[in-house]
């Protein structure tokens, strides 16, 4: 009968392993897909910063370039300006020239006929009968009347000439006026040709600078659309990361068979395991679907409590401490130990465990939709 008992028990044995081996080869694979799932979200998480650093490069590219064109758009006024100015210029100027010329042509009319009348005067005086110089002296009754008809006759002659030359004079300085206005016409009008030039420089650099605007604009437009495509990506991938991860919660409540033997919950692997081990398995069980600054706020919680005189002072004390970190009591933590944590995950186990810690002295976290006060990272909410 003890022969028999003993048998049972080996047969009991044997079924259990089998059992465990099954369950365990199942979650392994289970969790080999969950942790493809947790690096294309890494993948696009990456993805998104990239595209959030390019972005960011071409909106200050973006900005400098419209600095440009606006600076050149001011100077392209001021040119337009200046040009208009000009203009106005040489409009007044052509009317200066204009007057001039008039008042030149009254000047030689005025002196041509000035020069007529002497004419006239000086031939009624010699060739027409009584009016002669000589008849003139002649028919003098006395020497003053000589003297009086010779100074009238000398007054006549000069104020001919005096007159003769005022209108020459004025004639003269009027066509100097004329030829002063041509020059400054000439000097207004090469003025204009450059300032026409330079404006269509400034036009062809708006023009230009416009285009190169647009390129990067468009660019800036296409990163954001992918970077909205990305994080669409990333909500869905966060979803599947969540479904897979309850999956597998579901699944680690291995049922075995009812009987004299204690249900194993991992500590004996535990107890095997390094402190570095262990945190990093904790870290992926409670934040392996989340950012680095979440697994690093997870490792700098445990690690808080390993300090604290409200907790144990050891790892393991802290890990299996009853009713504390679930992914322990449903034996996922005996899983990912057992088959080892994610790098990333490890890298974060090692900075907490030189010191570092991104909140501060908390001693717990939950998730952050559940309202607790604290700090909250993603959707972790850590407190003290």
């Amino acid at each position: 009968m003890k022969r028999i008992a003993s048998l049972k028990r080996i047969l009991s044995l044997v079924l259990l392993c089998s059992i465990l081996a099954l369950g365990i080869e199942h979650l392994d694979s289970h969790a080999t897909t969950v942790n493809n799932a947790i690096n294309e979200k890494n993948k696009t998480e990456q993805q998104i910063k990239d595209a959030e650093d390019e972005k960011k490069q071409l909106d200050s590219k973006v900005e400098e370039v419209e600095n440009y064109v606006s600076n050149l758009n001011t100077n392209l006024s001021e040119i337009s300006k200046s040009l208009n100015d000009i203009n106005e210029q040489l409009i007044k100027k052509q009317s200066e020239i204009d007057n001039t010329q008039i008042e030149l042509d009254n000047a030689i009319k005025k002196e041509q006929d000035q020069y007529e009348g002497m004419k006239l005067r000086i031939k009624h005086m010699y060739e027409k009968g009584s009016s002669s110089y000589v008849e003139i002296l002649l028919e003098s009754g006395s020497i003053v009347d000589l003297i009086n008809r010779m100074e009238y006759v000398s007054r006549m002659s000069e104020y001919d000439k005096n007159l003769l030359s005022e209108y020459s004079a004025i004639k003269e300085t009027i066509a100097q006026k004329s030829e002063q206005l041509e020059v400054e016409k000439q000097e207004l009008s090469t003025l204009q040709a450059k300032t026409i030039e330079k404006q269509s420089e400034a036009q062809q650099l708006v023009a230009d600078a416009s285009k190169e605007l647009k390129k990067y604009s468009d660019k800036a437009d296409e990163i954001k659309s992918a970077i909205s495509d990305y994080e669409q990506k990333l909500k869905e991938q966060e979803e599947k990361i969540d479904k897979l991860k309850e999956q597998e919660e579901n699944n680690s409540q291995i049922q075995v068979p009812a009987g004299p033997i204690p249900p194993i919950n991992g500590a004996d692997s535990a107890e095997n395991a390094t402190d570095l081990e262990m945190l990093a398995a904790i870290i992926e069980c409670e934040a392996g679907g989340e950012g680095y600054e979440e697994m690093l706020g997870v490792g700098s919680v445990v690690m808080n409590r390993i300090h604290s005189t409200k907790y144990p002072n050891t790892m393991i004390e802290v890990l299996y401490q009853y009713k504390q970190f679930s992914p322990v009591e449903s034996g996922r933590f005996a899983i990912v130990l057992a088959r080892g944590a994610m790098d990333i995950c490890v890298r974060a186990a090692e900075q907490t465990m030189g010191g570092y810690s991104n909140v501060g002295d908390c001693i717990g976290f939950k998730l952050a939709s559940t309202g607790i006060q604290g700090i909250v990272i993603g959707k972790i909410v850590f407190f003290k």
